[in-house]
């Protein structure tokens, strides 16, 4: 049995270490949030003991554990300092509350033992229903912008490179998946497939500001129970963050096999590089059909980012996959260096006629 230890007062921390590998527990300990965090998804231990005053911040250690697919269902207690008030702790996903005395470890175990056997599914069940809060209009406005030739010959790059049937571009919004714009090809479940798509899959990236990745949709725990798959089957899956102008989330570049597979150990690099060269194009296709928002992006150091981390990512494809891809898909690639490039250039040149004017 894996229990983490998440605390950061070192006397209490290396009480739990001692007392629980006495008693033949495999313990991991952490005293930060991004140690936590990084402990958690992998050792995917069966309970987690954290601090109320852990260094980095409990509450958004927390946060981030209840966003992830991985350890959403992982029970956490959390121990109070002597005299400290509950709060809202149960509010932010933690399962137990109890006081912290190094001097009496017992009743910390016996929770442990309780906690650790329990059945996740009423956590996971709490996770799996979280709703992506509602797109603001500067958001919307990206994903209702007229449809993008040149983001579907993106998908369609997509497709061919990671080798699946389904690529989607996904909003999350309040209530469903808003799909920008879609490809597939193949058999002919890939249209059902874009329509029955579980909203789910969607949010968890969105809201864990994480990518997902699973060779089969049956074997992750997280998500094998999705009303999907009820429909579809089997899938395999990668879905990356896509994110505005401003580095907030607001959607998901998925890639779907129809069948479970092992990803290639290329596979998520190159749907990482892909996602920064379709935030790229949002911004060119923004900036065609809405002049007026140029002295926005014009403005704003995040955009002139967001494109150069767009020619980075199609340089990164070019050098990894360009042996193997066709001469229309690399024209393709170089024509977008070209034009994020351009828009680059622009940006500066626009800001000094501002002035002038």
């Amino acid at each position: 049995m894996k229990l983490l230890v998440a605390v950061r007062d070192r006397n209490l921390s290396l009480a739990l270490l001692k007392y629980f590998r006495e008693r033949h527990w495999e313990v991991f300990p952490a005293r930060d949030d991004e140690r936590t965090l990084a402990q958690a998804l992998k050792e995917q231990p069966q309970l987690i003991l954290i601090c109320s005053h852990l260094t980095g911040g409990t509450a958004v250690t927390l946060k981030k554990l209840r966003a992830s697919p991985a350890t959403a269902d992982i029970p956490v207690v959390l121990l109070l300092a002597p005299g400290e008030d509950v709060g809202e702790w149960l509010m932010e996903g933690v399962t137990l509350c109890l006081e912290a005395n190094p001097a009496n470890l017992t009743p910390i175990e016996a929770a442990v033992r309780r906690y650790a056997k329990r059945s996740p599914s009423a956590t996971k069940a709490a996770a799996t229903d979280r709703v992506a809060q509602p797109l603001p209009a500067s958001e919307i406005q990206y994903l209702d912008a007229p449809p993008s030739p040149m983001l579907d010959r993106l998908l369609a790059l997509i497709a061919s490179v990671v080798d699946v049937p389904v690529v989607l571009f996904q909003a999350v919004d309040w209530e469903k998946l808003r799909v920008r714009s879609e490809y597939r090809v193949g058999d002919g479940r890939s249209e059902e497939s874009c329509k029955l798509l579980d909203h789910r899959f969607g949010q968890w990236v969105v809201t864990g500001e994480e990518r997902l990745e699973f060779g089969s949709a049956k074997a992750h725990q997280a998500v094998r129970d999705a009303l999907t798959l009820r429909d579809l089957g089997e899938i395999a899956y990668i879905g990356v963050p896509l994110t505005n102008s401003n580095h907030k989330n607001i959607g998901t570049l998925c890639a779907i096999d129809l069948k479970g597979r092992d990803w290639r150990k290329g596979d998520l690099k190159a749907m990482q590089a892909l996602a920064r060269i379709a935030q790229g194009q949002l911004i060119l296709d923004h900036l065609q059909h809405m002049p007026d928002a140029l002295p926005r992006h014009v403005g704003n150091p995040l955009s002139m980012r967001t494109l150069c981390e767009a020619m980075v990512g199609a340089a990164s494809l070019l050098r990894r996959r360009g042996a193997v891809m066709s001469e229309d898909e690399r024209e393709l690639l170089y024509e977008r260096i070209e034009a994020f490039g351009l828009q680059l250039q622009h940006f500066p040149q626009e800001r000094r006629k501002r002035r002038r004017d």
